[in-house]
């Protein structure tokens, strides 16, 4: 179908941005080609379908980057595409824990550092933004951001704690 083509190659932005053409957009340059009119098939659809083209890419500023992590907030986020980034990311995804190593306490941890924070990863008013007024690239970041954050609770906790305790042996050795 032309529309689902369209949200594939995000070419109408902001409308056609979405998790889809996200989740696309890290492996692959899409490209809409000719259009396919309904009597092409049988029986004839009444909707109009497109060709779509995908080229595999490498994408630079995607190296390092947890696929999973991404699509996972690219998904949490535009389910309710029309509140605002801040009150997105400031609740944790439904199924965080099936990401390895994340869980809901970490996600609020992480969540919380990139939203209280300064910082100039992004645009100054970017947590006021809606998801699909976000670029590609800044997606990116979030995740990157995210992974970071999290990164840094856990070297803290762990410091926090203090160093391992001794292993005790209970005989035998």
């Amino acid at each position: 179908q032309e529309e689902f083509a369209h949200r594939m190659a995000m070419s109408t932005p902001p409308y056609d941005i979405g998790p889809l053409g996200l989740s696309l957009w890290l492996d692959f340059d899409v490209f809409l080609d000719r259009k396919v009119p309904p009597s092409s098939f049988s029986p004839a659809p009444r909707v109009n379908s497109r060709l779509v083209v995908m080229k595999p890419v490498n994408r630079e500023e995607a190296n390092g980057i947890d696929k999973r992590l991404f699509r996972m907030i690219t998904k949490h986020c535009f389910a309710n595409r029309r509140r605002k980034l801040r009150t997105l990311l400031s609740k944790p995804p439904s199924r965080i824990s099936r990401i390895n190593g994340w869980h809901k306490d970490r996600w609020k941890k992480a969540s919380s550092g990139i939203l209280s924070t300064d910082s100039t990863i992004l645009a100054g008013d970017w947590a006021d933004m809606r998801p699909e007024n976000l670029d590609p690239s800044d997606w990116l970041t979030i995740a990157r951001e995210l992974s970071s954050k999290e990164a840094q609770c856990a070297f803290l906790h762990r410091l926090d704690r203090g160093p391992p305790l001794p292993r005790v042996s209970l005989g035998g050795d």
